[in-house]
C-alpha cells in the first residue's frame, strides 16, 4: 500500500493563512463557558486543591464506599469532605474573618500563581 500524503488535504484548509493548526481550535472560549456554568450552578462552591496524608484519604474513600454500601450511591469524597468540615466548624463554634489585607494578598498570590 502507498503512503498517502496528506499535505495537499491540509493546503486545501487555508491553515497556514490561519495562523496554523490550534486556530482552528476555541479551547479557552469552551473552558470559559463550562467555568461559568458550574459557577452558576454552584455559585458557592469552588474548586481547591489539598494535601492530605495518604491514610486519611483512604479512610474517606472507606467511608465513601460504606456510605454506598448502606443505600447513598451518590455518596462521593466531597460528600465526605463536606460533612467533616460542617463536624470540625461546629465543633469549633464561631470563627473570626480574616482582616481584609489578608485576604487582598492571598487573592494576588492566588493570581499570580495562575498565570504561570
Amino acid at each position: 500500500m502507498a503512503k498517502k500524503n496528506f499535505l495537499d488535504s491540509i493546503d486545501k484548509t487555508n491553515i497556514s493563512a490561519k495562523k496554523g493548526i490550534s486556530s482552528l481550535f476555541t479551547g479557552t472560549e469552551i473552558k470559559e463557558e463550562n467555568n461559568t456554568f458550574l459557577a452558576e450552578k454552584y455559585p458557592e462552591e469552588i474548586r481547591q486543591t489539598f494535601i492530605i496524608k495518604s491514610d486519611h484519604l483512604e479512610k474517606i474513600r472507606d467511608y465513601v464506599h460504606l456510605k454506598r454500601q448502606q443505600g447513598d450511591s451518590m455518596f462521593t469524597q466531597k460528600d465526605a469532605l463536606q460533612e467533616a468540615f460542617e463536624l470540625l466548624f461546629k465543633k469549633i463554634g464561631k470563627i473570626p474573618s480574616r482582616p481584609e489585607h489578608i485576604k487582598e494578598a492571598e487573592k494576588l498570590r492566588s493570581n499570580k500563581i495562575k498565570r504561570r
